[in-house]
């Protein structure tokens, strides 16, 4: 089976929360869902860092420094 394409990743989470945030302005889910929300910001934050890993553990952000000068 082949890798997951990272944009399609995104694109899933970017559709799931704007159909969140359509519930929320709907007054369909709760009106206490902060809690929510930093966690869906946590689990973009970690989704980011690990799509960006080089998988000889290096970062991105370091490897194309390095390559660029």
């Amino acid at each position: 089976m082949g890798r997951i394409d990272p944009r399609v990743v995104f694109g899933a989470l970017l559709v799931l929360l704007g159909v969140l945030l359509l519930l929320q302005n709907l007054n369909l889910l709760p009106p206490d869902i902060d809690l929510l929300w930093a966690f869906l910001f946590l689990l973009g934050g970690v989704a980011f860092l690990s799509l960006t890993r080089c998988p000889d553990g290096r970062d991105g952000a370091s490897q194309s420094a390095a390559s660029h000068g």
